[in-house]
Parts: C-alpha cells; structure tokens; sequence
C-alpha cells in the first residue's frame, strides 16, 4: 500500500537530516509518499484490538527511537525508548483471553521482544549521554 503524508503530517517546518551517507536529507515542509509492507497478521478471535495497538505503538516508539538515535537526537530517542518500555510494564506481558491458545507464546514473545530491544536501546542512549548508572 502506498500512503501519502502532508506537510503537517510529514517531518513539519524543520526536515530531517539525512542520517547516512546513502540517505537524502527531506527539506522542510516537503510532502511524502511511503510504501508500506505488511509482514504479517495475527487473527483475533474477538474484536478488541488493545493488545494489537499496544504492539503497534512498541514497534512506532522503537522505530522512532532508532530514527533519532542514528541522529544522535539522544533525549528524543531517550524518550521514544522509554515510552516502548512503558506500555507492556503497564500492562503485563499476558496475551489477553481473545488471542487463540495456539498463538498465545509466539505474540507474548513478540511483545517480549519489543520491550527488550527497547531497553536495550534505551541502555545505549544513557551510555550515549554518559550515564552509566542509568544504563
């Protein structure tokens, strides 16, 4: 699927750096087209979709975390990684009664996951800013 995002949606009045070599910098106010790919669909046996929003904003907060980090945009990634962390230790790594008994230890791994390489990173970007201790 494509999806297009405008300026206020985009990257706003400030771009973004290119943070590689092989990268384009986006200058300011600049619309986008991405090209999204699914990878993959859980099916649910009910209709409430809390668990799958809760992945979905762990892997948007992880992303963006690793977007800032390679930026050296550290506070921002600090508070990105954070976040990730956040959702599940709120909530529990337990699927909830709708997602089928065979799925149920392949989507707990996956949200354990999520938040393990989140906190990993969130290690990096303390380590980054000179805090051990906090790492």
């Amino acid at each position: 699927a494509e999806i297009f995002g405008s300026t206020n949606m985009a990257f706003g009045p400030a771009g973004l750096r290119a943070a590689a070599a092989d990268e384009k910098a986006i200058p300011p106010d600049s619309d986008i087209n991405m090209r999204v790919v699914l990878h993959e669909c859980l099916p649910l046996a009910g209709d409430t979709p809390v668990w799958n929003d809760m992945i979905q904003e762990v892997t948007w907060r992880k992303t963006n975390g690793n977007s800032h980090y390679k930026r050296h945009e550290y506070q921002k990634a600090l508070r990105c990684y954070g976040a990730g962390v956040k959702v599940f230790s709120d909530n529990g790594f337990e699927p909830p009664d709708y997602v089928e008994e065979a799925n149920r230890p392949r989507v707990r791994a996956m949200a354990l996951s999520l938040v393990a390489d989140c906190s990993a990173n969130l290690a990096a970007v303390h380590l980054e800013l000179g805090d051990a201790v906090a790492a």
